[in-house]
């Protein structure tokens, strides 16, 4: 990159070695998931501030190339809560330590709660879908609710406090959850 000054926008030369255009732009759901995704991206992380999310962001890329998978979808998401410190726990019970029958996510820690321990509070407690712990469930409709549900919670919370969810992100989850009718 050159440019005579820091701040300076400067001018780079490259050469283009994989183009994931052809595989978004003729395909909706892709389109709308890498929007989302860079609108989120955006809104999280200042300009030149170091982070770990480039390499999974060109996985994601590549793996939408081929399909567009929801799991994938949400992975990203949740790495980004994860670069900006905000990891969520969702692989074993916060109070009993098991890995079974886990329904219920914290909305105070982001940790998950299994259903017996939340069942008395699953009213304060936030739904996790059940593709998370379990890559042979098929996703369906309300399992794409409770995803977007908790993930909006969580970067309401932490990421865009004082801001609406970004237009492309709502745009994205009508989209997929409208596939599912």
């Amino acid at each position: 990159m050159q440019a005579r000054l820091h701040e300076h926008l400067g001018k780079i030369k490259c050469e283009l070695i994989i183009s994931y255009n052809s595989s978004l732009i003729f395909d909706k759901t892709k389109l709308y998931s890498f929007n989302s995704i860079v609108s989120i991206i955006k809104i999280a992380f200042h300009e030149r501030q170091n982070n770990n999310l480039f390499l999974k962001l060109m996985e994601y890329l590549s793996s939408i190339n081929s399909n567009f998978n929801f799991r994938d979808y949400f992975s990203l998401e949740l790495d980004i809560l994860k670069e900006n410190g905000y990891q969520l726990q969702l692989d074993k019970c916060a109070l009993t330590g098991k890995k079974e029958e886990l329904v219920y996510v914290s909305p105070r820690t982001g940790r998950a709660i299994s259903r017996e321990k939340g069942l008395p509070y699953h009213t304060k407690l936030l739904a996790l879908p059940r593709f998370i712990n379990d890559r042979n469930v098929d996703i369906n409709k309300n399992d794409l609710t409770n995803a977007s549900k908790l993930l909006t919670y969580f970067f309401s919370r932490y990421i865009w406090p004082n801001q609406n969810m970004p237009i492309p992100r709502k745009r994205f989850y009508e989209a997929i959850i409208s596939l599912y009718n």
